[in-house]
């Protein structure tokens, strides 16, 4: 055993004993299995199921269809069937600044990278690394209160490295859809109505001792999950796909799904609203044309840009 997965491990024990009293039982592995590779047409015909896969806890996810996409936006627009034969794993949290600390202590994820960059999203320069982990006895770690933070200011690049050793991948945007709506393609994770404290922020941002806004701790608004029991899939921070940004219909085959070895400069996907956005009060909730909480919005960035509220999630295929 690799000594990041022997960490990651140790860092999900932290959590995993709060986990289940927060997602609620599973239901049994036999039964499970045969029914998330037969398929389910609705929501209700799945009951969330959860393994630890390599040490960090996911959620399966069924075979079956739903509808992509949305009337509202243009990038959004023609909504489709999309149909999984297969069923897969992901995340139920999005990845952790003190998981992410181990992979740059074992792999060097990170160093150099996007905590480096400037923020897009302002225009102006800011340093997320040096807020979120330090460096002891040449390990990096999580600086105190941020272990179960969302990790964030990570590139696309980073985001993929970090899957890859973790023997995983990012999902793809069809996937993260799904996985967020289920067959009855909902609006929002927990349902067709906003409620915003469902959303994954506490008055817009946590904030650490030292008054640095960043991601609250992930997986403390479990009313918000989705179908699957995933967590945080609307606010916290923005997730990276692996899918290039192309117009719809969404087609895997047709080269959007390539990995950066074939194209690290086109845009990719990001899903999931970050925890800075306006729409979290109230008053500009309800003054909002097109809701940006929605499972269904899409946003894009340069992959080797990355902004304040910007993490991710992983995915892996399942294997019988």
């Amino acid at each position: 055993m690799s000594r990041f997965l022997a960490k990651r491990r140790g860092r999900v024990a932290l959590v995993v004993g709060v986990s289940f009293a927060l997602l609620g039982a599973s239901q049994g592995t036999e039964s499970s299995l045969t029914a998330a590779v037969s398929g389910v047409s609705s929501n209700d015909d799945w009951k969330p199921y959860y393994e630890r896969v390599d040490g960090v806890l996911m959620a399966l996810v069924p075979a079956g269809c739903f509808m992509m996409g949305s009337d509202e936006r243009h990038d959004e627009q023609p909504v489709h069937q999309i149909c999984f034969e297969e069923p897969f794993w992901i995340d139920v949290y999005e990845v952790t600044s003190a998981l992410f600390a181990d992979a740059m202590s074992e792999y060097g994820i990170g160093e150099g990278g996007g905590y480096e960059g400037t923020d897009t999203y302002t225009g102006g320069s800011y340093n997320s690394f040096d807020e979120q982990f330090v460096q002891v006895d040449g390990e990096w770690l999580a600086r105190e209160g941020f272990e179960r933070s969302a990790a964030y200011g990570v590139t696309w690049h980073e985001a993929a490295a970090y899957c890859e050793c973790r023997g995983a991948r990012l999902p793809t945007e069809a996937e993260w859809e799904y996985a967020a709506r289920g067959p009855d393609s909902l609006v929002y994770p927990w349902g067709n109505e906003l409620i915003l404290e469902n959303v994954a922020r506490e008055e817009g941002a946590w904030k650490s001792g030292d008054g640095v806004q960043a991601p609250i701790l992930v997986g403390t608004k479990p009313e918000g999950r989705s179908w699957v029991g995933v967590h945080d899939m609307s606010g916290n921070v923005y997730e990276w796909v692996n899918s290039i940004y192309r117009p719809y219909p969404h087609d895997a085959s047709d080269g959007r799904e390539v990995d950066g070895s074939d194209d690290g400069e086109s845009e990719r996907v990001m899903r999931g609203c970050g925890w800075y956005h306006p729409a979290y009060g109230t008053t500009f909730a309800l003054s909002f044309t097109i809701d940006p909480l929605r499972s269904n919005d899409r946003f894009c960035l340069r992959p080797d840009g990355t902004a304040l509220f910007v993490g991710l999630r992983c995915a892996k295929d399942y294997e019988p």
